[in-house]
């Protein structure tokens, strides 16, 4: 089973020394902390991924449901597990300009990304917006979206899905359940919230974008 619950080593965001702000300094004191439990990552700050889209150049936090476009049949239903492997029927959209994303782009926008903790925003100049609590205490958490290709791509993880549904289908929940915890980092029985709350996020990080331009 893949293991993506707890936390994964920050990528390079290739700030330059002048623009590497205290709470970067901060994090690169801490980028060798081991994983630890689900309850020790939560009561840490939650640093999570921003992704840089690389069209329109907005922040915003990857989400499965919210993001990822899967091609159906006539009926609406989700084509085959072997379908979505083979390619060309799931792609990632920017939420803001709506621009699907290849996976090359997929891996510009995380390496370009930024881990502002939970509470945070990234606004589209890159900055972390919102109050950085003072902690010892950190903690990230990551999911496969923002793996490298080598170890994850959309098609891999719609292949996933559409065999979690197949099961579920046929009563067996388990698969969901892994696929929640082990592909997007959340806990199964917070899945609503979780999903709601990250809507409500990106819903205001594209309001603040908007009033930007």
């Amino acid at each position: 089973m893949l293991n993506f619950e707890l936390r994964i080593k920050k990528m390079d965001t290739q700030e330059t020394q002048k623009q590497k702000t205290e709470d970067t300094k901060r994090k690169d004191q801490t980028s060798q902390q081991q994983p630890g439990t689900a309850e020790q990552t939560v009561a840490g700050d939650m640093e999570e991924l921003w992704v840089c889209c690389p069209f329109c150049g907005g922040y915003h936090l990857p989400d499965w449901f919210s993001n990822v476009e899967l091609d159906k049949n006539k009926e609406g239903h989700l084509l085959s597990p072997d379908e979505y492997e083979a390619g060309g029927h799931a792609r990632y959209v920017c939420p803001a300009c709506k621009k699907p994303w290849t996976e090359k782009d997929r891996w510009r926008a995380v390496t370009n990304g930024k881990w502002p903790p939970a509470g945070c925003m990234v606004g589209k100049n890159g900055r972390i917006i919102g109050k950085v609590p003072i902690t010892t205490n950190f903690s990230f958490r990551g999911h496969a979206m923002i793996l490298p290709t080598e170890h994850m791509t959309i098609n891999r993880m719609a292949k996933k899905w559409a065999e979690v549904i197949l099961a579920k289908k046929m009563g067996d929940i388990g698969p969901l359940q892994d696929f929640y915890n082990s592909y997007l980092a959340k806990p199964f029985e917070e899945r609503e919230k979780e999903t709601s709350e990250r809507r409500r996020r990106n819903g205001q990080e594209l309001k603040r974008s908007a009033e930007e331009k």
